[in-house]
């Protein structure tokens, strides 16, 4: 795709590497799933073409979706004990349905378990878009729409196959989507626990995906989410639980399902944030990002609809244990590395 304005594809390629580098930094070694992305995105980068992941997936987002497309965007886990929605998921979610929006036109409808509903309606309103039914979302623009998705198999199948019929999506992107090894069973932390009785099976929307040659992107930290089929020997060796999880399946906690682009990031929402940034270099369109009012926004909204953050399993303004203020200072950094005036 020929930019508009002056970013050549040697200036495309240096803000992939510097946008891949900064959402894969292991901001700190402590708490469930740090440490984990200087492990995961190396063998993750290698076994998929050695390219930029975030670029790889903003590529094949502006090569497939156009406008009026449908694109799922299924997202968020629920938290053990408690099992209430985390922040991570939802509020980027919301970011990349805006920039999806903004950037190609398309129709994003964001998937999570129906008791994280609220909190990832939210999040979108937090982004400034309006929640409607799909009939209203095909017809209006700043718009998105927010499903449950059911926990039963045989429920989720059919729900996965009403979706495909009736939407015809060009594109499915997890993040921070819990998902299922090779034994069938979905995880949380910590130590493997079997989350199967709470869990949406939005896996079964990758495995329809897979049949029809959609898009998939997944996007995850630890290891347990969408899109880790790829380093599935790497998670079993190297990640805590990888081989032997504390359920008893023997599957241990690596997700199994197979995707187009998988990327690893130090937290999940910025793996969109990165994939967002991306586009918005490519597609030469600014406005495509996010600025630090609308996630600060996002993430207190999220937080008032009955979100907690992941870590401290309490409702305040942080993302996997990480305060406002680290989010903010990531999302600037990649402001910057995206600005029009560095190119």
């Amino acid at each position: 795709m020929e930019p508009k304005r002056g970013f050549s594809e040697e200036k495309l390629q240096l803000v992939a590497e510097s946008v891949d580098q900064l959402i894969s930094l292991d901001i700190t070694g402590w708490g469930p799933g740090r440490g984990r992305t200087s492990i995961l995105y190396p063998p993750v980068r290698e076994r998929h073409g050695g390219k930029p992941l975030c670029m790889s997936a903003a590529k094949e987002l502006a090569r497939r979706v156009g406008h009026g497309d449908f694109v799922l965007i299924p997202c968020g886990m629920l938290v053990y004990p408690l099992n209430l929605p985390e922040t991570d998921g939802p509020v980027g979610g919301a970011a990349l349905a805006r920039a999806l929006q903004i950037g190609l036109g398309a129709k994003p409808v964001l998937v999570t378990d129906s008791s994280a509903i609220d909190v990832t309606r939210a999040a979108c309103r937090g982004a400034a878009l309006n929640i409607v039914d799909i009939q209203s979302l095909m017809k209006t623009e700043r718009t998105v729409s927010v499903i449950g998705f059911p926990i039963d198999d045989d429920e989720a199948k059919t729900e996965t196959d009403r979706i495909f019929e009736d939407l015809s999506p060009k594109a499915i992107v997890a993040i921070e989507r819990r998902g299922r090894n090779e034994k069938g069973v979905y995880h949380g932390f910590p130590g493997g626990i079997n989350m199967n009785e709470i869990e949406g099976k939005t896996v079964y929307l990758f495995d329809k995906a897979r049949e029809k040659g959609v898009l998939t992107i997944g996007i995850g930290d630890g290891g347990n989410e969408i899109g880790w089929a790829s380093v599935a020997d790497v998670i079993k060796e190297k990640i805590p639980f990888g081989d032997k999880c504390s359920c008893g399946c023997g599957g241990g906690v690596g997700d199994a399902t197979v995707v187009d682009v998988p990327i690893a990031a130090c937290i999940s929402n910025w793996g969109a944030y990165g994939v967002i940034s991306c586009l918005s270099a490519l597609l030469d369109k600014p406005e495509v990002l996010h600025d630090t009012r609308v996630e600060s926004r996002m993430l207190r909204e999220c937080i008032d609809a009955g979100g907690i953050d992941g870590v401290s399993c309490r409702p305040e303004p942080k993302v996997d244990g990480l305060p406002e203020e680290i989010d903010l200072a990531i999302l600037s950094l990649l402001r910057e590395i995206v600005n029009p005036d560095f190119a």
